[in-house]
């Protein structure tokens, strides 16, 4: 099973920013959790130092050489709430609707 270290690895081996350190200092994001067993992780971001962090779920794809995201972007108005989600049902269904738009 892959870890976070081995998606940002082949995700800058294949010439992708998404974790780029000038990319993450961009959006002033994070990254909030593990890799989870369906290869999807959270990350927060906030636009400026004045508001609230909000979060995102993540999946890596073809082992991280891709990101893309489940829901929306900034979904989330915590880490709890992101975590909570995944639990859910509409969880399985946004990332099986996700993936198979992918095929």
């Amino acid at each position: 099973m892959n870890t976070i270290m081995d998606i940002k690895r082949n995700n800058k081996q294949n010439s992708r920013y998404f974790f780029d350190k000038q990319t993450m200092k961009f959006f002033n994001s994070k990254i909030e959790s593990k890799l989870y067993a369906d290869n999807t992780f959270i990350t927060s971001e906030r636009e400026n130092l004045q508001i609230p962090r909000t979060y995102t779920i993540r999946i890596a794809l073809d082992n991280g050489r891709e990101i893309g995201t489940i829901g929306k972007f900034q979904q989330f108005e915590s880490l709890i709430s992101a975590r909570e989600y995944r639990k859910t049902e509409q969880y399985k269904n946004s990332v099986n609707n996700y993936l198979s738009h992918l095929e």
